[in-house]
């Protein structure tokens, strides 16, 4: 629209100042120039918004995965104090019973099964490392081998972060489910820049 009547203001101007046109259309002009006027001021003021707007669900969406990151996070810990007060129970139970023998090699398996299902994820984005943690955690819960290594600190900004998340998490999603399908359930997750 503003194009429009910048098409028509333009040459009407030239024609205007050459004494093509009586005095009379100078007030159609003022109009349109005005009109054009107020559409820019009114455009800029939309554009702002919809720039703000656009920031706001940038965040919302950010937001939401740290939420999901989160939930992901509190489901694991839970898991694993549920199977803590497990193994506290029959070691417990084992001292209690007197059976020093039974206990030390209960304590043998649960320290060398501890010391494998420990593993550090340091990508350099965090949403991306608590991503990586739940998925390796899960695949190794599934009986899964997962060989993981990371080459390069990741950097993205807030709304790569996002896309990169989903696409993660789809493709390891796929990954875990095909491993877990094949004969030799092992999974290799490196991270090159």
């Amino acid at each position: 629209m503003q194009l429009v009547l910048l098409v028509i203001l333009v040459p009407g101007n030239l024609a205007e100042n050459a004494g093509y046109f009586a005095e009379t259309s100078s007030l159609f002009y003022q109009i349109i120039r005005a009109v054009i006027l107020i559409l820019c001021i009114c455009s800029f003021f939309l554009i702002r918004q919809l720039y703000v707007s656009g920031i706001k669900a940038q965040k919302q969406k950010i937001e939401l995965l740290k939420l999901k990151n989160l939930e992901e996070q509190n489901l694991i810990y839970r898991q694993h104090r549920h199977d803590l007060y497990n193994h506290m129970t029959v070691i417990s139970g084992l001292a209690q019973l007197g059976k020093l023998g039974g206990l030390k090699r209960y304590l043998d398996a649960y320290i060398k099964n501890y010391s494998e299902s420990l593993f550090n994820v340091d990508t350099g984005l965090k949403e991306v490392d608590v991503l990586l943690y739940a998925k390796i955690s899960k695949a190794k819960s599934l009986g899964i081998d997962v060989q993981y290594s990371c080459q390069e600190t990741l950097l993205a900004g807030a709304e790569q972060v996002i896309s990169l998340v989903t696409i993660l998490a789809n493709a390891l999603d796929n990954a875990i489910e095909a491993a877990a399908r094949s004969v030799g359930k092992k999974l290799a997750i490196t991270i090159r820049g």
